[in-house]
Formats: C-alpha cells, sequence, structure tokens
C-alpha cells in the first residue's frame, strides 16, 4: 500500500513539474534574469557588467522596459551565472526551480535536526520552512540567496563536525552577498584566530580566490568593468527594505550616511555578545542570533534575502514542538503567522517590509526566553514525578 501511494505521489509530481516547465513563463521575469543574461554575456567573452549588452540577451527572453536589469554582484559570483547560462532561459529557470526547491528541503530537514526536533515532528519544519515569505519570494524570483541559505547550513553542519576545510568552502557562498552577513564574517575571523581553526580562513579564501580565477578565464578585464560598474550605478541611488533605509524616507533620502548608522549598532553589539559568550560560544547556539541582528543592521537588503532568517525561526519550532502545546505557544506562534502571511500576501513595495528582521529579532528573543523556561519547567516536573 505504501508503495502504490509513493508512486502515485511521485507521477503526480512529474505532471506538476511537466506543467510548471510548460508554463515557465509564471515565474516573474526578476532578479533570476540577470544571473541568467550575465552568463550568457560573459560565455560569449562580454561585459556582464555593461547595460547595453545585458539589455541586448533580456529582451528577447522578455524583459519589457528598455533599462536593463542589471547584475550587482561581485565577480566571483559570475562562476555560478556561467553554468546558468549553459542553457537556453526555460530550461535553464526551470533546473534553478527544483534546484533551489531541493536546497530549502535539504535545509529544513538538517535544521531541524541540528537544533534536536523531534523525528517525528519533522512536519513542523516542513510546514515553517516551506511556508516562510521570504523563501517564497526568493524561491519565485529565483533569487541567489538561496545559496546564502545553503553556506550557513551547511557551515553549521561542518563546523560541527571539525571539518574546518571544507566548512570554510561552503561558508564561502555567504558572499555571494557580503553585505548581508557580515557580522557572521566578523564573527568567524575573530572565531578562527582566537580557536587557532585557521583551516577555515585559508579555504574561505582559497574558494574566492578559485572563483575569481575561473571568472578572470572568461573575462580577463571582469574587476575594472566591475569598477565602472559601481560607479555608473552608485549605492546611494538603492532605497532597499532596510533599517538604515527607513531611516533616510524619514528624515531625508539625501543623507545617504543614515543607511549606515544600523551597521554602527551591529558592530557593538556583536563586540559585546562576542566578549559575552567569550567562554560559551558555539556556532549552533549563536548562528541564528547573529544572523538576526546582521540582517536587522545591513545596509542593503531586500524581501527575498531575509529567506535567510528562516535558520532563526526553527529552532523555535524545536522548542514549540517539545512538551506539549499549551496555550502561551500557540500565541507564540500566531504572532508568527500574522507576520508571515502579510509578507507572502501583501502587495506593496519591499520597502514596506523593513520592519520584518526587526520583528522577528524581537520574536526570536522573546519566544526563546519563554519557550525554554517552559520547557525547563516541564524537565523539572518529570524528574520530581520519577521515582
Amino acid at each position: 500500500m505504501r508503495s502504490v501511494i509513493l508512486r502515485i505521489v511521485l507521477m503526480v509530481l512529474v505532471v506538476v513539474l511537466w506543467l510548471i516547465y510548460q508554463r515557465i513563463n509564471v515565474f516573474p521575469l526578476d532578479d533570476y534574469l540577470e544571473y541568467w543574461a550575465s552568463g550568457r554575456i560573459i560565455l560569449a567573452g562580454g561585459n556582464p557588467y555593461a547595460a547595453d549588452q545585458m539589455l541586448r540577451i533580456e529582451q528577447p527572453a522578455g524583459w519589457p522596459l528598455d533599462e536593463a536589469l542589471m547584475m550587482l554582484n561581485p565577480p566571483w559570483v559570475l562562476p555560478y551565472t556561467i553554468f546558468l547560462g549553459l542553457f537556453s532561459h526555460p530550461l535553464s529557470r526551470f533546473i534553478t526551480f527544483l534546484v533551489q526547491i531541493a536546497i530549502v528541503c535539504w535545509c529544513a530537514v538538517n535544521l531541524w535536526k541540528i537544533y534536536g526536533g523531534n523525528k517525528e515532528k519533522e512536519w513542523i519544519t516542513w510546514l515553517v520552512v516551506l511556508t516562510f515569505g521570504p523563501i517564497l519570494h526568493a524561491v519565485k524570483s529565483g533569487q541567489i540567496t538561496i545559496l546564502v541559505l545553503l553556506g550557513c547550513v551547511g557551515f553549521l553542519i561542518l563546523i560541527h563536525k571539525k571539518m574546518d576545510f571544507w566548512a570554510g568552502v561552503v561558508a564561502s557562498f555567504v558572499l555571494v552577498k557580503p553585505q548581508l552577513l557580515y557580522l557572521f564574517f566578523v564573527t568567524l575571523i575573530i572565531w578562527s584566530i582566537a580557536r587557532r581553526r585557521y583551516q577555515v580562513l585559508l579555504s574561505v579564501t582559497a574558494s574566492i580566490i578559485v572563483s575569481m580565477s575561473i571568472t578572470l578565464i572568461f573575462n580577463p578585464s571582469v574587476i575594472s568593468q566591475y569598477i565602472v560598474m559601481v560607479r555608473e550605478y552608485p549605492l546611494n541611488l538603492w532605497m532597499t527594505s532596510t533599517l538604515g533605509a527607513s531611516l533616510r524616507l524619514l528624515i531625508g533620502e539625501e543623507k545617504y550616511y543614515l543607511q549606515f548608522i544600523p551597521v554602527i549598532f551591529g558592530f557593538l553589539w556583536l563586540g559585546w555578545y562576542l566578549y559575552k559568550t567569550r567562554e560559551s560560544f558555539e556556532w549552533v547556539n549563536c548562528l541564528p542570533l547573529i544572523i538576526l541582528v546582521s540582517i536587522v543592521t545591513t545596509p542593503y537588503g531586500w524581501i527575498t534575502d531575509y529567506a535567510i532568517l528562516v535558520i532563526s525561526v526553527v529552532p523555535i519550532a524545536v522548542l514549540f514542538a517539545s512538551h506539549g502545546i499549551p496555550f502561551g505557544k500557540v500565541l507564540v506562534f500566531s504572532t508568527y503567522w500574522a507576520a508571515n502571511l502579510m509578507v507572502i500576501f501583501l502587495s506593496t513595495s519591499q520597502n514596506w517590509f523593513w520592519w520584518l528582521p526587526s520583528f522577528l529579532l524581537i520574536w526570536y528573543l522573546l519566544s526563546n526566553r519563554y519557550l525554554t523556561s517552559i520547557s525547563a519547567r516541564a524537565v523539572n516536573k518529570n524528574l520530581a514525578a520519577s521515582p
């Protein structure tokens, strides 16, 4: 009976995937298009940071505007886009969709294991991760942020196993968007030096060098081309969904420095936090909070970038699933779902969602404290009742 059900599920899955491939235009022509177009250009020996060359590739793929969707990621990301550019746009988009779904599922299962979730209640992590608003937006747009999520989860697994070289390799995935988890890399540098785990830093550096070398083989001028692009599209033009950008909107968009005010507080907090946890620091316990504070204070980020925050949601879900579900636990996740449903269904400017990381930071701190105390009381009650 079980095998019959499995076959039916697989058949339905194949049909659904085939329908998705046949209607690949249901995906928005958004972030993914710039990755694919830059890959096509660099394979042809062109400049992936040139607006005119990007537009010539993007418009035949369906891009409706006369202004190119620009590739803004640093040159060491281009080997990823080169792979995407090997295929036609529909096939490449379909492959990326499948791979990103697989990555998200892998991260869901492994985060549940990392934080000690009960195998019988693993369905909770599927529910939490696969309905997390920013992840849905990231997969829909083909955002490269999913690689950052993979890097974080892979790092937690490998660093726990003391596989420092490979931990550094997967940690380098975080650098596809270096501004997002800047506190993670500051912590990684300090931790590696303090614990004399230098191989982690060496492998991160080696990974970036290898990636850059591949890019330079295809285009030896790519570094200078990237610099020219940054000058033509200066960072002060970007008003993203961050706390710093909201300060600019509130006080004055021309006051660019406001975008970096939260970063100062991020560094101050990290100094205090690392001093506080200097004797007890463990990545598995500390990474969720470091990620939250880093995303709250980052100068640039979009709703799709907040997909990484699911690493901070799963540990709370594990606590939620332990020792029964009293009313207080229901209230904890009701507030989470209220915010999450707004992210999923509200059709508004991304800039409006600047509040989400701050909300999840407060929610994480309060929920962690409350649910931990409930679990502790339940354990003490069981111990007292035992003979």
